[in-house]
């Protein structure tokens, strides 16, 4: 089974404001075995960065556990590589997800030289 899903960063206080270059890591969720990544790359023009993966990349035991879907959550770096911001505790349960947005407190980017 293929998927494919856009992360997409936004300044906290201005949700409509995508932060561009920043890089964010895609993860399926697992309780039992470590978290599986799906995918790295850098946010475009829009703040999206596009994760296309497959089942193979994350069936393990939590999934033949728990269901057939990726519980989804995105991690955003600092120019550093420190994370500055995770999703995992928002992940949702073995749902498919096209789009997960990611805010991101403006003095964590202010901070960090990432807002223009």
């Amino acid at each position: 089974m293929f998927f494919t899903t856009v992360a997409r960063v936004v300044v906290a206080e201005e949700p409509s404001r995508a932060v561009p270059g920043v890089k964010v890591s895609l993860f399926d969720r697992d309780s039992i075995t470590p978290d599986d990544l799906l995918g790295t790359g850098t946010t475009g023009a829009e703040g999206e960065v596009r994760f296309d993966y497959n089942s193979k990349e994350f069936v393990d035991l939590d999934d033949r556990l728990g269901g057939v879907f990726p519980e989804l959550f995105a991690v955003v770096y600092g120019p550093d590589d420190q994370v500055m911001v995770s999703t995992r505790a928002d992940a949702v349960d073995n749902t498919p997800r096209k789009q997960l947005t990611v805010s991101v407190p403006r003095d964590l980017l202010e901070r960090h030289g990432l807002l223009g």
